[in-house]
Parts: C-alpha cells; structure tokens; sequence
C-alpha cells in the first residue's frame, strides 16, 4: 500500500489527476492459506482508457506507458470479509 500512498502524493504534488476507468481484466488465485486466511491473486489491471491530466486540463499521459499490468494481490480477513493487505506490480510472467 505504501506505492499506492506514493503515487497518490506524486499526484497531488504536481497536481495532476487522473480521469477514466481502470479495468481488471483477469484475476487468478496464486495461493490461499487455510490455517491464517491470507490469500493472494494476481490480478491483470488495463489502464487504457485512463488518462493523466494536468492543472490547466491538459492530457500528460506518458507515451509508452504500458496499458496492461500484472499486479500481485494479497488479502486478510478483516471481520466477515476479505481486505486487500497488499499490492505490489508483478516481474513474473504476465497473466494479461
């Protein structure tokens, strides 16, 4: 959660934002721990049809960023439902 946190004060920093959707286009269970109730996933992420956005309304969205990414998601329960605990880009082979 810390790159996510990082990204976000990035954002704001050079105050731009971000408009449109991010879509998951796959997720794939990669382990589940019965004893401790962790479970992690890949998760396949486009980014396509998202666009980043200046403070004078200009598209600044960089050229060869990559619109498909494979991200490793890690989940604890918290109460009755799973929480995402964790969530980092995967190097392994991508499941998009």
């Amino acid at each position: 959660m810390k790159a996510e946190r990082s990204g976000a004060d990035y954002l704001v920093d050079k105050a731009l934002r971000v408009t449109g959707e991010s879509k998951l286009v796959r997720f794939k269970l990669q382990a589940a721990d019965l004893d401790t109730g962790e479970v992690a996933a890949y998760a396949c992420v486009d980014f396509g049809q998202t666009h980043v956005i200046d403070n004078k309304g200009r598209d600044v969205t960089p050229v060869k960023r990559i619109d498909q990414q494979t991200s490793l998601a890690k989940f604890i329960w918290s109460g009755k439902r799973l929480a995402l605990s964790e969530n980092s880009a995967w190097s392994g082979q991508s499941l998009c």
